[in-house]
């Protein structure tokens, strides 16, 4: 991975293996087509995560019921629809991984 001045990274594709050439079934045995996914680079760019950013259109959140913090994890019940939260709430929680 090389990170460079503007916090872009550069991973290699894993649809191709770094090649740039994706082979299928429907390629003909010595034949290949250039990778859809990294347009025959060989690798793609992301620009390095360093915080979330924040909206100024949103005041409140829908989250999965399964995280709802009212409902037990080893609940049987039916999950009931997406709890709500304010905006501001959603950004005091953690960031997930």
């Amino acid at each position: 991975m090389k990170a460079d001045a503007n916090k872009d990274v550069r991973v290699e594709c894993e649809e191709c293996g770094a090649t740039g050439v994706y082979t299928g079934y429907a390629e003909a045995v010595g034949h290949g087509v250039e990778c859809r996914k990294c347009k025959g680079s060989g690798f793609l760019t992301f620009t390095l995560f360093t915080n979330r950013k924040q909206r100024e259109d949103v005041n409140f959140v829908k989250v999965p019921a399964i995280e709802n913090p009212a409902r037990p994890p080893d609940s049987t019940e039916p999950v009931p629809p997406p709890a709500t939260i304010t905006y501001a709430v959603f950004l005091t929680r953690p960031l997930p991984g």
